[in-house]
């Protein structure tokens, strides 16, 4: 039985919630297979005493290596589980970044649903969008003609070129290639087999996980000693990343503003749909350490994501999700 994953953002119900519940437990079950690793199954951890820990970094792609205001137009640039678009208004000032760290399974889901359910979500997140079957699966064919889970995947084989995800007319979804969540998930895994050869730190540089960026070093040395020290560990519920706070000091002409408190940051920066999509307004005299906005690239230097990972002792689970176990298989 498929447990009742959560999901973040509210923005599913019915049918739709139950296939992302499919998708999601697929993830879990893939990682939680995987040999010698500390990574399990969420179930395994009903009725234990666990820890949360919340895992952080910064929004901005080391990876990168090119102006602002070129990854803010190549979203390809954008590699840390997190993406934006950047809004310029005809003066060419920026007026608006919008930040997302969902996944393309909320709108998958939706999509094998019905394609009135997928748009009912997208106007969820951009109200009064009016997407097109050719919009969002590109091609024309009538969406109740087409079975279910080939709607998902192609939703998912048209989101770089979806004009309410690409930048066109909106942005919904991560479609960057390393920004999935199997990554997030495989990262867990790999990096929850004791390597007790290596220097913790050293971890990343060999396994499923690249050092350069800002996000796999840290959730990897996280996951690596919670093996050593004879943690299991798992993605808390909902899985994911949310967007955590932007730091810095911030102005509006001159009068510093509580950036991450809402009522008293003037709505200048919004966080919605439980944590996964973060919007700046960037009106005119807003600055941010004392120099004006001209790029979502810069506001993502101040900008800190987060995943939440479960631990609980190992020797507290039951017999078939512990480390080493993996052959037995999860309860029925």
């Amino acid at each position: 039985m498929i447990p009742a994953y959560r999901e973040r953002s509210g923005l599913l119900q019915g049918d739709a919630l139950s296939e992302y519940r499919r998708l999601i437990d697929a993830e879990y079950d893939a990682a939680a297979r995987q040999a010698r690793s500390a990574f399990t199954w969420l179930e395994a951890f009903e009725g234990l005493a666990t820890n949360i820990s919340t895992v952080s970094w910064k929004a901005f792609p080391l990876t990168a290596n090119a102006p602002f205001l070129e990854i803010d137009r190549d979203r390809r640039l954008q590699d840390e589980y997190v993406e934006w678009r950047a809004e310029h208004g005809g003066d060419g000032r920026l007026e608006r970044v919008t930040f997302t760290t969902m996944f393309p399974e909320v709108y998958e889901a939706a999509a094998i649903a019905s394609f009135e359910e997928l748009v009912r979500v997208i106007q969820g997140v951009i109200p009064g969008a009016d997407p097109s079957v050719r919009d969002l699966f590109g091609v024309d064919e009538d969406p109740s003609s087409l079975e279910p889970r080939m709607r998902g995947r192609l939703f998912n084989r048209q989101r770089e070129s979806n004009p309410w995800n690409d930048g066109a007319r909106g942005i919904l979804c991560l479609f960057q290639r390393s920004n999935t969540l199997g990554a997030l998930f495989k990262l867990l895994a790999d990096c929850g087999e004791p390597r007790i050869d290596l220097a913790p730190s050293a971890v990343c540089g060999n396994s499923n996980c690249v050092p350069e960026r800002a996000s796999d070093p840290f959730v990897c040395v996280a996951a690596q000693a919670a093996a050593r020290s004879g943690k299991a560990i798992t993605l808390a519920d909902p899985a994911g990343i949310r967007i955590d706070q932007l730091s810095g000091i911030w102005a509006l002409e001159g009068r510093e503003i509580p950036i991450n408190v809402p009522g008293e940051n003037e709505g200048i920066w919004r966080i919605s749909h439980g944590g996964l999509r973060g919007v700046l307004e960037v009106r005119p005299g807003l600055t941010m350490d004392g120099s004006a906005l001209t790029s979502g690239a810069r506001v993502a230097t101040n900008l800190s994501v987060a995943a939440d990972v479960l631990s609980a002792s190992d020797a507290d689970l039951p017999t078939w999700a512990r480390t080493g176990h993996e052959a037995l298989g999860r309860q029925s």
